[in-house]
């Protein structure tokens, strides 16, 4: 490893753990208000009213939450997924997600769908990806959590579905530290903001 990927991945590093501890130290009701908020607005975009299959992923941690845009994902009757962690491959699949499924902890305490057998959802069907992150900055660059599992799952087919990161204001900063695998979001929503990544660069 270079000096200058060490030198990244040491900037990564210091972020995520400035941004999670910023992060778990916010009000849980204000939280939930912020949340509320971007779910809304990713409810208006036309991506997701179109889209016929959805992946979502499912909150913890203070992360924004996205009970409402699951709920929203049923009730329109549109297909829904979520990652499941694949201990085998070491990667990210997205899974069909029903309302009659049941949640239980699993990589990394992030909750996962119980069933005994899965539907897995090729990347290729899935329409619009709602992605979560402890940084993302105005160009559609995201940190996560350093294991590459989205950046993996995202970049597994030719064909990319419309990349949403969620995040709280305070969450996006001047510029995130790119490698060549990281996955750049095509809109950013924040309490605040929407921000869509007109040219990747």
């Amino acid at each position: 490893m270079s000096t200058q990927t060490n030198s990244l991945q040491d900037l990564k590093k210091r972020i995520r753990i400035e941004l999670l501890k910023r992060r778990k130290m916010l009000d849980c009701a204000w939280v939930a208000r912020a949340s509320d908020i971007i779910q809304q607005k990713v409810l208006t975009l036309e991506e997701f009213s179109s889209a016929d299959t959805v992946f979502c992923y499912i909150s913890v941690d203070n992360e924004v939450d996205t009970k409402l845009i699951i709920e929203q994902t049923w009730k329109m009757q549109k297909n829904l997924c979520v990652p499941l962690f694949v201990p085998e491959f070491n990667e990210y699949k997205a899974v069909k997600f029903t309302a009659d499924m049941s949640l239980i902890p699993g990589h990394r305490g992030i909750p996962e769908p119980s069933a005994n057998a899965y539907d897995f959802i090729p990347i290729e069907k899935v329409d619009i990806a709602i992605v979560p992150g402890i940084a993302f900055d105005q160009f559609g660059g995201r940190l996560g959590r350093g294991a590459g599992v989205y950046d993996t799952f995202l970049s597994s087919s030719r064909h990319s579905p419309f990349k949403v990161g969620l995040a709280f204001e305070m969450q996006v900063i001047d510029k995130v530290p790119m490698e060549d695998n990281d996955v750049l979001m095509d809109a950013v929503i924040t309490e605040e903001r929407l921000i869509r990544v007109s040219v990747h660069k």
